[in-house]
């Protein structure tokens, strides 16, 4: 943990930790029942903790980006980028639960056969 170079207001630093805690539970909590197989639980949960990954971009929204160090910026970026990764994949585990084909993104110049 970086800490001392956090950047956000200090009335914050005291719940960092605990809000960290928190949001890591969620996570494997989530993980936990999906390896159980309990998939209807799970979903959930890991599903909140993605959303709750895609926050640690409001980061931006106290302190300019350029304020903080290289190394945060890429930690802060990394945390967004796999909570993506986390929502896109349990998005396609549920379209193909329910059946529904994934949508597919045209290609410029091709068309769809029909």
């Amino acid at each position: 943990m970086f800490l001392p170079e956090y950047r956000e207001p200090t009335w914050t630093t005291g719940s960092i930790v605990g809000s960290w805690s928190l949001v890591t539970a969620i996570g494997l909590l989530g993980y936990a029942l999906y390896r159980q197989g309990r998939r209807t639980a799970a979903y959930p949960l890991l599903a909140a903790y993605g959303l709750l990954g895609l926050l640690g971009l409001a980061h931006y929204m106290t302190v300019p980006i350029w304020e903080f160090s290289a190394r945060i910026n890429v930690l802060i970026l990394l945390e967004a980028a796999a909570a993506a990764g986390l929502l896109s994949t349990l998005l396609a585990w549920y379209l193909r639960r329910s059946g529904r084909p994934a949508p597919v993104p045209e290609v410029a110049g091709r068309r769809r056969a029909s």
